[in-house]
């Protein structure tokens, strides 16, 4: 019980909450020597403390989990010590150790390859995108994110889904692709069914952007405007998505186009309560070059 609400409050951004229940739910398994359960807590804990900027702390827990589950009599092929590996990889990336979080990486996709887990191949694709993108290699990043969407589509992994939509999304709006809104639409919905406000302020930028490019500066104003106002410099998801400067995306996107409706959507936007933000970021947007208003 403890376990799986500290999960769900760990897919909202709720990491405190998650913490406190993680720490609980590990002391419960680690007196009743239940070891598969304690590695499986022990690694959802590293998470929330990667999450928290702690990933000293996240690189701990998970070599104990790796050393745990090393013990642990397995009776069916679920392939933890991928996952586990995916998860230092996660860390390593956080911590900006690009060689480290390559390594790790490519031994996880090779176990889970093997194992025929393509869910968990889907994760570790869009940690491969996300590292490729942060070494400024787009082509190669939007490649990987094409690559684990369709394997991430076929479960029920709904937070690295959303993840996956965002980081993808991002990156095609950067290329001024056709593909990006239907992704950011889809992930703004996954990210308010999840309740990420985060999640949620990095999909209205990546709209707003497309909104832009298409020739609509009201309707981008107002997306990026709402999505400044939503989003906080310490929000956790900074670290989990490509490489994204809020403030310079803003600048561009008004230069790129009518600066006085632009301006006028921004100061709409940074007013708007999060339900309304959501909703014009789900509404279908104008015609290209009449952007009412």
């Amino acid at each position: 019980m403890l376990h799986g609400s500290a999960l769900q409050l760990w897919g909202r951004g709720e990491l405190a909450q998650a913490a406190t229940r993680e720490e609980a739910a590990v002391e419960i398994f680690r007196s009743a020597g239940d070891g598969r359960w304690l590695s499986y807590g022990l690694a959802l804990l590293a998470r929330v403390r990667t999450g928290q900027q702690r990933p000293a702390e996240a690189r701990e827990l998970l070599e104990e989990a790796r050393a745990v589950w090393s013990r642990v009599t397995t009776t069916y092929g679920q392939p933890f010590d991928a996952y586990l590996r995916y998860y230092l990889g996660s860390v390593a990336l956080v911590q900006g150790d690009g060689e480290t979080a390559g390594t790790q990486l490519a031994a996880s996709l090779r176990e889970l390859d093997a194992a025929d887990d393509d869910m968990a191949r889907g994760v570790v694709l869009g940690s491969l995108g996300l590292l490729a993108a942060k070494r400024g290699e787009d082509a190669r990043a939007r490649a990987r994110f094409a690559e684990g969407l369709p394997l991430l589509r076929l479960g029920g992994d709904q937070w690295d889904l959303a993840l996956l939509l965002l980081n993808s999304g991002l990156e095609e709006a950067r290329a001024t692709s056709p593909t990006a809104g239907p992704l950011l639409i889809e992930a703004l919905r996954a990210w308010q069914q999840l309740g990420s406000t985060a999640g949620m302020a990095f999909a209205l930028a990546g709209l707003g952007e497309v909104a832009a490019a298409s020739g609509a500066p009201h309707r981008a104003g107002q997306l990026l405007g709402a999505s400044r106002a939503l989003l906080s410099g310490t929000d956790p998801l900074h670290h989990l998505i490509v490489p994204y400067d809020l403030p310079a995306r803003v600048i561009a996107a008004r230069a790129g186009g009518d600066p006085v409706a632009f301006d006028r959507g921004l100061a709409e936007g940074q007013d708007w309560p999060i339900d309304k933000a959501a909703a014009a970021g789900l509404a279908s947007p104008p015609d290209p070059g009449t952007d009412l208003e």
